[in-house]
């Protein structure tokens, strides 16, 4: 049997395991795409991020344990280490996506082979090179008990709760995606590797004179039946789909089938193509999606017409060169905002065409005007100060507030931007570009922004306060001041700074983050458990990001917990949660040949103590037996009450001789022990019965077989260990077994 390693040998294995996990994630990854799991899982981007949470556990394992493989002990019994921590975040996070156990279990099984292959490739040079293969088995044990304990925890209506809100976030992120395909200008085809359709935008469906609603061919409610007789296309919805894509624009095949059968990811060319408007130009845009794994998906097709560019930019007319300025005049009366020429003394020696639809005046009726005439003299004041500072060569951005004479009012961003002649200022352009609806979404957001009763805060991408609104000072005690500027790490308690910094992690990478669960410290110090999720817009360097205080839900949480497991009255575990424990201990036995033994005790005479001293004196007998006996267990052992005086122990990794001893101690102890009641000291002693099991025998013959032990010993005299007859070692499982 292979040695714990030493401390020395798990220095090794731990720097062994940094530096290799990348080589383990694409050895994963590998073994993902061999067996089917990339292409059966919509979750499989996250697995490398999955593989390095688990295996940065594992590293913290190995510092925390100091040469010893974590218990196999049954779930609750041990305080948790880093490995149950990761899994109780794992299944609420993966269970809430919608994410299947078996599928999870899968990759952990992938995991483990990896990570074998990866000591016995690259060996840690350990004395015993066996035991680090059983410390990571051992590792990856606690962690698939821990995470089948928790994902299998809620009951049916928590679990299907979770279920569907993943399913409308789910439904939201489709609707956005379909929403912003549905909502470009330029026709899009999604084509897959044989350039058969997929889907088409609307946009698509106009240019093709295909008579489609807004995802028609991905609605699966989308009404048939939606081609006119005659067309060249099938008339259903799903004759569309699948398609080749060449069926309906011909001049497309060459361009397609090249692209599909090459290696390139991006390809742009323009191709003159006919409708039955006449010739057209086409800017076709080839690009392929990246799959799953690393692998190329399907293809998307952008078809954009640039006809009229390319004729304003190339053609003759007439046979003579367009003439700039009205080239120049073309493109300011088509620009959406105000543009216009001012001279040194402010007036108007130029106005774009968008003019009109601000001040009601058309350009030839503005050119001449002074600034103040058109604007007012209130607006005119905050503008000459920036327009000045343009004529002295200087250029200025700023808003400007602005009430037209019709009473609207509007927000401009401005801008003014000097125009040189030699070493001259000649005059300024004036570039006003409308802001009101950026500027009432400001003020609408807000307006949210205060009243919520959650915290909300805008963070920066290295997670530092930039904006919170007046909860975090009403719940945490903090001001705005105390906060910005500060990383959100200075107020995380230690043990969930990890995760906190992960989280980060993702939101710098441009992932959103949901339901990360983390204390908050207060300002007198105290710590508040809170929920948050997180939103990064990486274009503004910024995340957005919504916190609630659940500290009273995991409070009560805690006490329901507590009454569905613990017995109310010696706070041992109750009937039901001392069978669950057992069952998946005897079950582990049985699976990896270990033994497990469990002892059944019981109050001699404890009737007589009820009716001398009544039922209030027998109730102190039965939690002074449980404390008692609780101070000769390990932290691995289960106590459990199954009836009015009897008790059970599970006693994990325990061979016969050591159960019979420590049964004995607590037989031994419990002699000893004077129980006080109204002045008086009651004694009592117990009757313990063993039995014991390396997977041969199922929970419900180690009970009865520990149970006749019992009355054996209540039979021959009380105060008795008596064990059952033991079992006949089963024959190990073959090497190559599952």
């Amino acid at each position: 049997m292979p040695q714990r390693p030493r401390h020395d040998d798990l220095h090794e294995l731990h720097d062994l395991l940094a530096a290799s996990q990348g080589w383990v994630a694409t050895r994963v990854a590998r073994y993902a795409v061999a067996q089917g799991f990339a292409q059966a899982s919509p979750l499989a981007g996250s697995w490398h991020e999955a593989v390095a949470e688990v295996c940065a556990a594992i590293l913290a394992t190995i510092r925390e344990h100091d040469g010893q493989a974590p218990p196999l002990g049954p779930p609750g019994a041990a305080p948790p280490g880093p490995l149950e921590a990761l899994a109780a975040r794992q299944a609420r996070a993966r269970r809430r996506r919608g994410a299947r156990l078996d599928m999870y279990l899968g990759l952990l099984k992938i995991l483990r082979r990896s990570l074998l292959d990866l000591l016995a490739e690259r060996p840690a040079p350990l004395d015993d090179p066996r035991a680090a293969p059983v410390f990571v088995n051992r590792c990856l044990d606690a962690f698939e008990v821990a995470l089948c304990a928790r994902w299998t925890a809620p009951d049916q209506d928590t679990a299907l709760d979770e279920l569907r809100a993943g399913n409308r976030e789910l439904s939201r992120e489709r609707d956005l995606y379909m929403g912003a395909l549905e909502a470009l200008p330029d026709p899009l085809a999604l084509v897959d590797a044989q350039g058969r359709l997929r889907h088409m935008n609307l946009a698509a469906a106009v240019r093709l004179g295909v008579p489609l609603l807004p995802g028609g061919l991905y609605s699966e409610t989308a009404e048939p039946g939606l081609l006119a007789p005659g067309d060249h296309c099938p008339r259903t919805r799903d004759g569309l789909r699948g398609l080749p894509l060449a069926t309906l624009l011909p001049w497309i095949e060459a361009p397609l089938a090249a692209f599909l059968a090459g290696e390139r990811s991006l390809r742009r060319l323009d191709i003159q193509a006919g409708d039955a408007s006449g010739p057209r130009t086409i800017r076709l845009t080839l690009a392929r999606m990246p799959g799953v794994a690393g692998s190329l998906g399907d293809t998307v097709v952008q078809m954009a017409d640039v006809t009229d560019q390319a004729a304003t930019l190339c053609a003759p007319e007439s046979g003579k060169p367009r003439r700039q300025d009205d080239l120049l005049r073309l493109v300011m009366d088509h620009t959406p905002a105000l543009v216009a020429y001012l001279d040194r003394d402010l007036r108007y020696r130029f106005a774009n065409a968008h003019h009109a639809e601000v001040f009601h005046l058309t350009p030839a009726d503005i050119v001449g005007r002074p600034l103040g005439e058109l604007f007012g003299e209130q607006a005119a004041a905050r503008m000459r100060p920036h327009c000045e500072q343009a004529l002295a060569g200087t250029p200025r951005h700023f808003e400007l507030p602005f009430t037209s004479p019709r009473g609207t009012t509007r927000h401009f961003d401005a801008a003014c931007i000097p125009h040189r002649t030699g070493n001259e200022v000649a005059g300024l352009v004036l570039l006003l570009q409308d802001a009101t609806p950026r500027k009432r979404a400001e003020q609408e957001q807000q307006r949210f922004f205060d009243v919520s009763l959650d915290m909300l805060c805008v963070t920066g991408l290295d997670g530092r306060f930039r904006k919170v609104n007046d909860a975090w000072r009403r719940i945490l005690g903090w001001e705005r001041g105390e906060l910005l500027g500060l990383p959100w790490a200075a107020f995380v308690h230690p043990d969930d700074a990890d995760a906190v910094r992960r989280a980060f992690g993702q939101l710098a990478r441009g992932h959103s983050v949901m339901g990360v669960e983390s204390r908050f410290r207060r300002k007198d110090g105290a710590f508040r458990w809170v929920n948050w999720n997180a939103l990064p817009l990486l274009d503004e360097g910024q995340a957005y990001a919504v916190v609630h205080d659940t500290t009273r839900r995991r409070e009560m949480e805690d006490v329901l917990r507590q009454l569905a497991t613990r017995d109310s009255l010696t706070g041992a575990c109750n009937r039901r949660q001392f069978l669950e424990l057992a069952a998946r201990e005897v079950d582990r036995a049985g699976r990896y040949v270990r033994p497990v033994s469990l002892l059944m005790l019981d109050i001699d005479r404890f009737k007589r103590i009820n009716d001398t001293h009544g039922h209030p004196a027998g109730d102190e007998v039965l939690r002074a037996l449980v404390a008692c006996a609780g101070r000769s267990l390990r932290r691995t052992d289960v106590l459990g009450r199954v009836g009015g005086e009897e008790f059970a122990v599970l006693l994990p990794e325990t061979e016969a001789p050591d159960a019979l001893r420590i049964a004995e101690r607590i037989r031994a102890d419990v002699e000893g022990l004077a129980v006080p009641y109204e002045g008086k000291e009651l004694r009592l002693t117990v009757s313990i019965g063993h039995a014991q099991t390396r997977g041969g025998r199922s929970l419900e013959e180690l009970l009865k077989l520990a149970d006749d032990a019992l009355y054996e010993a209540k039979r021959t005299g009380r105060n008795r260990v008596v064990a059952a007859p033991a079992e006949n070692d089963p024959a190990p499982p073959p090497p190559d077994a599952p």
